[in-house]
């Protein structure tokens, strides 16, 4: 049987014996001994612990640039894509004009609370793609972006939204319209939209979660007493990807059937070519594009 004795006990064992004499010198000689190598394990311990965590940072912080680089390449993709098939240039004159009259639709960004500060930048960046299509389009909608928080502003000034020739606004949009106009475009809609009525304000949530917070659009028309519908996805397109929208794509939609009249064709103009969309075999008559 081995026995294990610390250096203390061991002097004291020792020192039990007759004629065994040791110093209080000795004893703390051997007691520094002990700390020093106590201290030289504890330092590679944290040495290695330390190492271990900059190594899973490095690691993190590649994924994270990584994905937004496959994520600007997209956007470059989709950019490009959209240059090759260019909108109606408008004059400011012409623009101003066919906005004041055109269908009304609202971005409600007064989510800022359930979003992360990249999230919002993210959100700053579709409310940016938004604008831009707008005012590329035909006929341009009656924009107007509310419930502007703090934090979205100051983002949005570094855009310099302040030029922005639309309605933007730290009102909810329950304060600039009535309750009886408005529309609120939501996934999980009690009905589908067939077409948009004039009179109507269409809702699009402004929100980018990553479809973190389920029903947060329904339950917030509902609470409200406003009607609810979603776009007519599953009637007219086919696709094994996610039909979670982004911002900036649901806007895209109503402006392209604004201009045709027809989801297949506004939908197939839209939508990313890497969710792989194609018409439903009903809907594939008189198309000129279809993204495989």
């Amino acid at each position: 049987m081995q026995i294990r004795l610390s250096v203390s006990s061991s002097i004291n064992f020792i020192n039990m014996e007759p004629g065994n004499k040791i110093s209080q010198s000795e004893i703390r000689k051997e007691e520094a001994k002990t700390s020093k190598k106590a201290l030289k394990r504890k330092k590679k311990l944290e040495d290695w612990a330390r190492v271990k965590l900059e190594k899973k940072k490095a690691k993190k912080f590649k994924a994270e640039k990584s994905k937004e680089a496959n994520s600007k390449e997209e956007l470059k993709a989709e950019e490009e894509k959209r240059q090759e098939n260019p909108k109606y240039a408008l004059t400011l004159e012409e623009y101003m004009a066919k906005h004041k009259v055109g269908q009304r639709i609202v971005i409600d960004c007064n989510f800022e609370d359930k979003m992360t500060e990249r999230e919002l930048k993210s959100l700053v960046q579709q409310l940016g793609y938004s604008y831009s299509m707008n005012k590329r389009a035909k006929n341009p909608a009656n924009l107007c972006i509310t419930g502007i928080g703090p934090t979205l502003k100051m983002l949005l000034t570094r855009n310099n939204y302040e030029r922005w020739r639309i309605c933007c606004s730290e009102k909810d949009y329950s304060e600039l319209y009535l309750k009886e106009e408005l529309v609120y475009l939501t996934a999980d809609g009690d009905v589908v939209l067939e077409t948009l009525d004039p009179s109507k304000v269409y809702i699009i949530g402004g929100i980018v979660d990553r479809n973190r917070h389920k029903l947060i659009t329904y339950n917030k028309a509902k609470e409200q007493g406003i009607q609810t519908v979603k776009l007519p996805l599953d009637k007219y397109i086919d696709t094994k990807a996610t039909k979670v929208l982004t911002v900036n794509h649901v806007f895209e939609c109503l402006i392209n059937f604004i201009d045709h009249q027809d989801w297949t064709k506004a939908f197939l103009e839209t939508l990313p070519l890497r969710k792989h969309v194609i018409a439903t075999p009903s809907n594939t008559q008189n198309l000129s594009l279809i993204h495989i």
